[in-house]
C-alpha cells in the first residue's frame, strides 16, 4: 500500500472516530486493513490490544476491563464522595461484568426502589470511555447486537446516573416512582435517574483519558483542559492499550 493511501487511511480512522460525524465508510474494520496496518491499529508494542483492536476483534465491553478500571479510579479521585457502590444493596443482582457504581444521589433511590420491589437486575451501570467508544461503534456498525448507543462523553452511564435494568418491564413503575426515567421503547432497558442533586460528569470521563495518556505519553500529550470528546481524544482513544497504562491513576487506590 503506498504511502499516501495510508495516511489518508490513518485520517479516515481518526474522523470516524470524532463524535460519530464523519461517514460509516471512513472507519474500517479489519477486513479493511492490510497486514501491517492490522497490526499496528490493533496492538501496542506490547503485544496486547488497543482499544480499536478490542473493538473490531471482540464483543464484550470486558476487554477493556483494565483501562477501565484506571479511568474509573481517575474519576473517583476527582469527585470523591460523589459515587457510591450499588453491588451490596438488599434486593439488586448485578451481571459480572458491571462496574457496581452510581452517583450517591442515584443509589440512594436504586436502594428504595429494590425495597419497594426487590429483584432490580442489572446490566449495565457506571460505564468508562472506552467501553462507550465500543458500544457507539458497534452500534454504528451493526455488530454484536447493539441496537442503540451514545456517543462518547454524552452518555448519562459515563455520569454514573444510568442504569440497564434486565426486567425492565416489571420494575418500570417502581423506578419512575423513584425518579429514573424511562428511555423509552428505542432502549427500553435504559432508565436515568432524574432527580434533583444529580451532576453531569461525563466530561470527567474524559479528563480521567486524558491525565492517564499524558502521564503515559509525555512527548505525545492532549491539552490538560480537554473535557470534551474532540479528534485529538478520539484519535488517542483508538490507540490506548485495552489492558491499562504502565502509570495509573494518580491518587492511588481503585473503585
Amino acid at each position: 500500500m503506498s504511502r499516501n493511501r495510508r495516511w489518508a487511511l490513518g485520517l479516515s480512522v481518526m474522523a470516524a472516530a470524532y463524535m460519530g460525524c464523519a461517514s460509516e465508510r471512513a472507519t474500517p474494520d479489519a477486513d479493511e486493513l492490510d497486514a501491517d496496518e492490522l497490526r499496528t491499529a490493533t496492538r501496542t508494542p506490547k503485544g496486547d490490544y488497543t482499544v480499536f483492536g478490542a473493538y473490531i476483534n471482540r464483543c464484550t465491553t470486558a476487554s477493556v476491563l483494565g483501562l477501565s478500571e484506571q479511568l474509573i479510579a481517575e474519576v473517583n479521585c476527582m469527585n470523591p464522595g460523589h459515587m457510591e457502590r450499588i453491588d451490596a444493596i438488599d434486593g439488586v443482582t448485578i451481571d459480572d461484568s458491571v462496574f457496581p457504581y452510581l452517583q450517591t444521589i442515584a443509589a440512594q433511590s436504586l436502594r428504595e426502589s429494590a425495597k419497594e420491589k426487590s429483584g432490580v437486575q442489572v446490566t449495565s451501570a457506571l460505564r468508562s470511555l472506552p467501553q462507550q467508544y465500543m458500544l457507539y461503534r458497534w452500534y454504528q456498525r451493526g455488530r454484536c447486537g447493539i441496537s442503540l448507543a451514545a456517543a462518547p462523553g454524552t452518555s448519562p452511564h459515563e455520569s454514573g446516573l444510568a442504569l440497564d435494568l434486565q426486567n425492565w418491564s416489571s420494575m418500570r413503575r417502581t423506578m419512575e416512582k423513584n425518579d429514573y426515567r424511562w428511555f423509552g421503547n428505542s432502549d427500553s432497558v435504559h432508565f436515568t435517574f432524574d432527580g434533583d442533586g444529580a451532576i453531569d460528569l461525563a466530561g470527567n470521563s474524559i479528563r480521567a483519558f486524558v491525565s492517564l495518556w499524558n502521564r503515559n505519553n509525555p512527548t505525545d500529550t492532549i491539552p490538560p483542559d480537554t473535557a470534551t470528546y474532540t479528534r485529538t481524544v478520539a484519535s488517542r482513544l483508538m490507540k490506548a492499550p485495552s489492558t491499562g497504562f504502565d502509570l495509573g491513576p494518580s491518587c492511588g487506590g481503585s473503585p
